[in-house]
């Protein structure tokens, strides 16, 4: 008996699509709509930036600081470095933090001295030992720690080195930033509730290449503070924290928390979205109050070098070198500062020629005396007025000649 075909099997359903991955620190249960979150976010004034400093005895800085020098010049050449002549250090990879520090210290608002000029700016990425999310006064520490580590690195990159040496550099200057969360008691219409608030710490740091003085010399701020909604900065917490029970190293940003529920918001600026104000805005803000203002520690603002009314001798070897103010290259001193009552051209270089350095520098004005040619067995420069052999012109009132052997 033939047996009937059996009908063809239903072909199968397809398979559900899979669900899109939730990010990582998705949680169903906390709050989603951006305006029931806005309710709660209030801005805290500024904190004292030297009292936190004082209190957390970081001025002086309680570690060793590395020692950063300009390397020697390859033979027969020389290096004319300029106190006035900055490169800018950034200790961060965050291109946004690197903005707002570079455009500030270039900007008409930081109190920068006419004479002061940028070789280049450099970010150097530096550890901040606070963990990604930074409580309390781990957020100082970590803006100190991150200037101390960047210069260790600095200090290793001798290409670098020989690059701002090359280019006049005398003063490297650190712009270092750090966010962190302030646990404390805020006033709200419900009474004092304890929340966590975003603060920016701003650590300015000069650090010469130059001259006998080699001491830091550290400027610190600090900017408004946004609130963060207290179920995000509960979830950042429950992630766990780099320094166990210390509870001061968080291992994941509020930020992050916040970005991971919610796709208007970005983890390196949530302010932006929940307080109307750009986290990068309230660090440039921080910056510009600093400038001016007197503190415990003197005037505040950026520590820019200091211009110095004495005279800088030349140390040149390449006849005929002429070289910037301040400093004397072979052949001719630098010209003194022209801005500075009474100060000395450079002295100029001696090269290895039989002539010695033919023109000291211009003194500046007024009451400047001219700088003296370096004397060799040949010709010295002569100072002052008239220009005997080359000689550097004295000020306004000029006060005596450079020194030198007079013209064969």
């Amino acid at each position: 008996m033939v047996q009937p075909h059996a009908p063809p099997a239903a072909p199968a359903a397809p398979a559900p699509p899979a669900a899109a991955a939730r990010p990582k620190y998705f949680k169903e249960s906390l709050e989603k709509d951006i305006k029931t979150l806005k309710k709660e976010i209030l801005t805290r004034p500024a904190p004292d930036a030297e009292a936190l400093c004082k209190n957390l005895k970081l001025l002086p800085y309680p570690g060793p600081l590395p020692s950063l020098s300009l390397p020697d010049p390859p033979s027969g050449t020389t290096y004319h470095p300029d106190p006035n002549r900055i490169t800018i250090i950034i200790p961060t990879g965050n291109a946004d933090k690197v903005n707002v520090v570079v455009r500030f210290l270039k900007s008409g608002k930081a109190g920068k001295p006419g004479p002061v000029s940028f070789a280049s700016h450099c970010e150097v990425p530096a550890k901040s030992g606070v963990g990604e999310q930074p409580y309390d006064d781990a957020g100082p520490r970590g803006a100190f720690t991150r200037v101390v580590s960047a210069v260790t690195k600095l200090q290793r990159d001798t290409e670098y080195l020989a690059k701002m040496a090359q280019g006049g550099v005398g003063t490297v200057l650190v712009g270092s930033v750090e966010n962190f969360m302030s646990r404390e008691l805020v006033d709200t219409p419900e009474g004092e509730v304890m929340m966590a608030v975003d603060y920016g710490f701003v650590v300015f740091c000069r650090i010469p290449l130059t001259g006998k003085d080699r001491k830091w010399e550290w400027k610190v701020g600090a900017s408004r503070g946004v609130t963060a909604p207290v179920e995000y900065w509960r979830a950042a917490e429950k992630q766990g924290f780099d320094d166990g029970a210390g509870k001061k190293h968080g291992k994941v940003t509020v930020g992050q928390v916040l970005e991971d529920n919610i796709p208007e918001i970005k983890a390196a600026n949530w302010h932006k979205v929940l307080a109307d104000e750009s986290r990068y805005d309230l660090l440039r803000e921080a910056m510009e109050e600093m400038v001016g203002r007197m503190g415990r520690m003197g005037r505040m603002g950026v520590p820019w070098p200091v211009s110095s009314a004495a005279s800088v001798a030349g140390t040149g070897v390449a006849p005929a070198a002429n070289v910037g103010a301040g400093n004397g290259g072979a052949g001719r001193g630098g010209a003194g500062n022209g801005r500075v009552p009474g100060a000395t051209g450079g002295r100029g270089g001696a090269p290895p020629a039989l002539r010695g350095g033919v023109s000291g520098g211009r003194g500046g004005l007024p009451a400047g005396n001219g700088g003296g040619g370096r004397g060799g067995p040949g010709n010295g420069g002569w100072g002052g007025v008239p220009p005997v052999g080359g000689g550097g012109r004295g000020g306004v009132s000029v006060r005596g000649a450079g020194r030198g052997a007079p013209p064969a």
